[in-house]
């Protein structure tokens, strides 16, 4: 992948939420239907002109150049440039619990990386 920097250029808040959304949904290699609405109704809640598939298309295509260490060098990056304020940190975070927990109960993987995630927003 080249620089990861230059490939989210121009992303908006909404992207980088997105990414959070993949990242927990992603804990176990796939997403399973019941994520996929999570997500959907994760994304409906911010009113944005774009489209959740336009959006998702465009995230995932980064995601999956990445390895995990720039998984979470994109999160560092984009929490120092969007997620600024204690009350859009907590957000992301209920979201991204809401997300995991969507099927019956929240998997060993999605429960690490939400708690990496606690420390990584705090």
């Amino acid at each position: 992948m080249r620089n990861w920097e230059e490939e989210v250029e121009g992303w908006a808040y909404i992207h980088f939420v997105v990414f959070v959304y993949l990242h927990i949904a992603m804990a176990d290699n796939e997403i399973i239907d019941s994520e996929w609405r999570a997500m959907r109704r994760q994304f409906e809640k911010f009113d944005s002109p774009l489209e959740f598939e336009e959006v998702i298309d465009k995230v995932m295509y980064c995601y999956k150049q990445c390895n995990d260490i720039r998984v979470l060098e994109v999160i560092e990056y984009f929490r120092e440039h969007h997620a600024t304020s204690e009350a859009s940190r907590q957000q992301l975070l209920r979201d991204v619990h809401h997300i995991a927990s969507s099927h019956e109960g929240v998997a060993p993987g999605e429960l690490a990386i939400e708690m990496h995630l606690r420390k990584l927003l705090s």
